[in-house]
């Protein structure tokens, strides 16, 4: 009987071992997912390629700031596009992805440096962002974010 426990004993453990390296490794393959939907998100912007942006989206995705501004998906490429965004420099420091146990979502938080030419004008403003991602199917989309925006021109 003793035989039969132990036996029952270490084949729940590796059980429960190999779950956790299978949970692990599932979480670190989603982590490496949203990174990839952020990379995907600043290279298409970029190129100002506003369409590939808005794909990356849920339809419900909001942007707020810290200046009480508010944006859905439409409202949010409209900007985007109107301002004529070039990127010139972008610099992302301790970023930051978290999943969540079930893996149906994600929020990253980062530092951000962007350097910039809106209407003709460089900006450059660092910022402290946080977006969360819902996972649909098998995509991970942003579905809300959070910028706080610190403009150096205006020193």
């Amino acid at each position: 009987m003793k035989a039969i426990i132990f036996a029952l004993l270490l084949t729940l453990a590796v059980a429960d071992s190999s779950y956790v390296r299978s949970a692990e490794g599932n979480t670190n393959v989603r982590v490496a997912q949203v990174r990839a939907v952020m990379n995907q998100f600043f290279d298409s912007a970029k190129r100002q390629d506003w369409d590939a942006v808005g794909a990356l989206m849920a339809p419900e995705f909001e942007m707020y700031t810290d200046q009480a501004e508010t944006y859905n998906k439409a409202s949010y490429i409209k900007l985007l596009k109107a301002d004529n965004l070039k990127m010139l420099k972008m610099e992302l420091h301790d970023e930051r992805v978290t999943v969540s146990d079930d893996g149906a979502l994600a929020w990253m938080t980062y530092k951000g440096y962007f350097e910039n030419m809106e209407h003709g004008k460089l900006t450059k403003v660092e910022t402290v962002e946080t977006m969360l991602f819902r996972r649909i199917g098998r995509r991970w989309l942003l579905a809300r974010g959070h910028a706080s925006i610190r403009d150096l021109n205006a020193k």
